[in-house]
Parts: structure tokens; sequence; C-alpha cells
């Protein structure tokens, strides 16, 4: 599958969400834009996640993870909807 294929199947998309596509909430978490993005997000996760485990467990380090990604998926969703005031 080319990678541009993976993309519209699983990128967050806010009118397809908006359609019933859910799952992209979830799949957006593991997709990254560009190579700079996926390296910092392994660097940070590599420095910061072998802590967050040891001090939650594992099943929360994973719950916590998917949790945040679908929440800012979601925020920016909604921030997306919200008229603008003109002032």
């Amino acid at each position: 599958m080319q990678r541009r294929n993976l993309f519209e199947l699983l990128a967050k998309n806010d009118a397809l969400l908006r359609r019933g596509q859910y799952h992209r909430l979830i799949s957006a978490v593991f997709l990254h834009g560009s190579i700079p993005h996926i390296l910092i997000n392994s660097v940070s996760l590599n420095n910061l996640g072998p802590a967050v485990e040891t001090h939650f467990g594992a099943d929360r380090f994973i719950g916590t993870y998917l949790l945040s990604g679908v929440a800012g998926a979601e925020l920016e969703l909604r921030s997306r909807l919200k008229p603008r005031r003109s002032e």
C-alpha cells in the first residue's frame, strides 16, 4: 500500500470525522506527517516513557498515551468548529 493511500484511509480528516469515521481519532495517533515530527515524538517518548511507565504501569501508560492522542485530535476538531468572534 502506498503512503498516500494509507494517509487517506487513516489520517485525521475533519470532514470525514464529522461523517462518523471516528477510527481516524485513534489511527491519527500513530501517523506522522514528516520525519522531524516522528523523530521529535520518538525522542520524547524514549526520554519520558520509561519513567512514566515505571510510575504508572504499562496498562495505564498505554491508556494515557491513546487517550491523550484522541483528546488532542478531538480538541483540535472542536476548535475548528467553533466560530471565532471578530473584534
